[in-house]
């Protein structure tokens, strides 16, 4: 007698697997978010990132505009040879997607970067969200 198998994935009765090609970031982007200013020091960037359990945060302007990011790796860098009331030091260059950015792009963009985050910014660079790796993720379970 031969066993009868469910049927698991895309084919499984029921199963309505949304296509993704089109779906851009602003649809999935994570709207709630962390920030660090620019002229905080090492100290409170590092209590927001525990107190987020996160592993690295947007740095905004006054007018919060985005002018760099800073991961835990950066901020152990800096701690190891500076005090923890200095200044902090991060990356001015970031890596960003934009709102029209498919979910596709993101991902790839990600895996290829070995990012676990990007902060969506408009086009004067305002930050209006981030996509991260759960989400991705997430939004993979929910469609």
């Amino acid at each position: 007698m031969e066993e009868k198998k469910d049927k698991q994935g895309p084919e499984a009765e029921g199963s309505k697997e949304k296509n993704t090609s089109n779906v851009t970031v602003s649809e999935f982007m994570s709207p709630d978010f962390a920030t660090v200013s620019e002229t905080s020091n090492l100290r409170t960037a590092i209590k927001i990132m525990l107190n987020q359990k996160v592993s690295g945060l947007p740095v905004v302007n006054a007018s919060n505009f985005l002018v760099g990011v800073i991961s835990e790796k950066d901020l152990l860098i800096s701690a190891s040879s500076s005090s923890l009331d200095n200044p902090i030091k991060f990356c001015k260059t970031p890596n960003t997607l934009k709102t029209n950015t498919t979910y596709k792009e993101a991902l790839l963009k990600m895996l290829k970067l070995n990012h676990k985050w990007l902060p969506v910014i408009d086009e004067n660079k305002k930050i209006l969200g981030l996509v991260t790796r759960a989400g991705l993720l997430k939004f993979l379970l929910e469609n």
